[in-house]
């Protein structure tokens, strides 16, 4: 997807769901069983806030290595939520740390989120409860969004993978495995 294709199908309150690359998003990824590693909310046309490597702060909203866009089903107040963004979250350094919260109980820094600990506060105080109101915020994966009956996924990246696969066997690279399979005494 284009920037100018993403700018135009995004509104505020959307979540962009990332597949970083990297070790630390190849990390999250098998940790919490999800293609996805990093979310953004959609702030304004032009801009998400987001938990990254350099803090919480306001970004321009980017296309590369978007993976899905997510509509809240219910309205959101935006206002009521980059409100608690600016009074709590705007400026707060990345958790790196944090993120071993997947693997190990712990209590989470208060004065330092990464990404969708971010994300969930920010829907919670624009009035959109995205899990339970039990679920811990510091324990909330990226992936966990795809899973939110609170949201619907409008946009997904094409399965280029899928599609080269697709070529691969055709051209007889099914036959081809086959006999490799084969002279590796698999089969």
């Amino acid at each position: 997807m284009t920037l100018s294709d993403l700018l135009a199908l995004v509104r505020p309150g959307d979540a962009l769901l990332y597949r970083g690359s990297g070790f630390i998003p190849w990390l999250i990824r098998v940790k919490t069983w999800s293609p996805v590693s990093h979310i953004e909310v959609v702030v304004s046309p032009f801009e998400t806030i987001a938990a990254r490597e350099s803090g919480s702060a306001v970004y321009p909203i980017s296309a590369e290595k978007l993976y899905e866009v997510w509509r809240p089903k219910l309205p959101i107040d935006v206002d009521a939520g980059m409100t608690w963004f600016r009074r709590s979250a705007n400026g707060q350094a990345y958790d790196l740390f944090g993120l071993f919260r997947f693997f190990t109980p712990g209590k989470q820094s208060t004065s330092k989120q990464f990404c969708s600990e971010l994300a969930t506060r920010f829907y919670r105080a624009a009035g959109l409860e995205p899990f339970t109101p039990e679920t811990d915020a510091d324990l909330v994966s990226p992936g966990m969004f795809r899973t939110s009956f609170r949201f619907a996924r409008i946009w997904e990246r094409e399965w280029v993978m899928w599609k080269s696969c697709v070529v691969w066997l055709a051209k007889g690279g099914f036959q081809w495995a086959i006999t490799w399979a084969r002279k590796k005494g698999w089969i």
